[in-house]
């Protein structure tokens, strides 16, 4: 068992409406881990809970208004604080075969190097930890797969991941216009160019495949289906780590009435005209590098999204990069991270208003955070 804190600042080059620039420490966490595993026993058990006003890897990992910006007059106190982001059962079935269940991370291409900016145009397909029964296992010769049936995002029904606090890839946190994930399966099949995870230089190649159903988060009800799918690569090569990954998603679309002064809920009316909302169709690209010298390592992520004109609801091409570095100082690790939203300055960037400028244009955000465990 091992218990941790951490603590994160961050700060806006944008200026605001007064024509000022922010900053501030926020989003501090509590965290208790625990990892159980026994020789004479194939039952594990593994888990992570955090107590915060909101954290990177799904800040919202109890209530659906748990989390930063998120609405918090619909939970008991407690759910505005308390998150559950992995705990998982496992048996290990054979030498090679695994099964786990409850929430745990989803077997879906891998995760950016970054610690606080997050996903960015890569959100929804990195660090996701949902509700389900994986498999994992691995098949002849330097093959490998992993396997996941999802029932949503958490253990409450009104549970909504943010993802990394950036980017809410499922959906709004709006009740007249969320969505969550449900009832969705998920396959992953990798290569090892060389077997051994331990050699100096080792290069995976992989594809992963998802789809399933989205859920309305204000009446339940299933009102349209999704699906993706991903080729990626991710290698060690001395001191060095590369990965890579494309993606196609299609998430369909959404129609909701328009008046003068915005969207409606369908309850007040049917205008004549409606407007599109949702992430639509589109192409996710990723790559990130990252170095390891001595207690330090630094990184790029770089990470573009381009929704297709057929279905744009999402935005244009928008291109973010994060540079950082962390240091390990024994008990914990220190970061320091620069973002560069909408790198490509798009008038109309694919977001949801963090660490972007309105109006289109490029901002910047500088993070430094710290974490201590024992």
């Amino acid at each position: 068992m091992q218990y941790g804190a951490w603590l994160a600042y961050e700060y806006s080059y944008a200026k605001t409406a007064a024509g000022e620039r922010s900053g501030g420490q926020g989003y501090d966490s509590l965290v208790l881990a625990l990892d159980h595993r026994s020789a004479r026993s194939p039952w594990s058990l593994r888990g992570e809970v955090r107590l915060s006003t909101g954290a990177i890897s799904g800040a919202a990992i109890s209530g659906a208004d748990s989390g930063p910006g998120a609405n918090t007059g619909q939970s008991a106190e407690l759910w505005r604080y308390l998150g559950i982001k992995e705990l998982v059962v496992g048996h290990q079935l054979t030498d090679s075969w695994r099964l786990e269940l409850g929430k745990a991370r989803v077997p879906f291409t891998w995760s950016r190097f970054n610690f606080w900016p997050g996903e960015r145009m890569a959100s929804g397909f990195g660090a996701q930890y949902n509700l389900g029964v994986r498999l994992l296992g691995g098949l002849p010769g330097a093959w490998e797969s992993r396997w996941m049936l999802i029932h949503g995002p958490g253990f409450r029904d009104d549970s909504q991941p943010l993802d990394d606090h950036t980017l809410a890839h499922w959906g709004s946190l709006s009740e007249v216009y969320g969505y969550r994930k449900s009832y969705t399966a998920v396959g992953d099949l990798g290569y090892w160019l060389v077997s051994s995870r331990a050699a100096d230089s080792a290069t995976r190649l992989g594809v992963s495949l998802q789809g399933g159903r989205l859920q309305d988060r204000e009446s339940g009800g299933e009102r349209r289906s999704h699906w993706a799918v991903a080729v990626y690569s991710e290698g060690r090569y001395g001191r060095f780590d590369l990965a890579t990954k494309a993606i196609h998603y299609d998430q369909g679309r959404s129609l909701y009435p328009v008046a003068d002064d915005g969207p409606v809920p369908l309850a007040w009316g049917r205008p004549d005209r409606f407007y599109e909302r949702g992430h639509g169709r589109g192409q996710i690209a990723a790559v990130s590098l990252g170095a390891r010298w001595a207690d330090w390592y630094p990184y790029v992520d770089w990470s573009s999204r381009w929704p297709d004109r057929a279905s744009r609801t999402g935005g244009e091409r928008t291109m973010d990069l994060v540079l950082g570095t962390r240091y390990r100082y024994g008990p914990g690790q220190l970061y320091l991270e620069l973002l560069l939203a909408n790198l490509n300055r798009a008038d109309d960037p694919v977001a949801d208003g963090l660490y972007t400028r309105p109006g289109g244009g490029r901002s910047e955000a500088l993070f430094i955070s710290a974490d201590y465990y024992f």
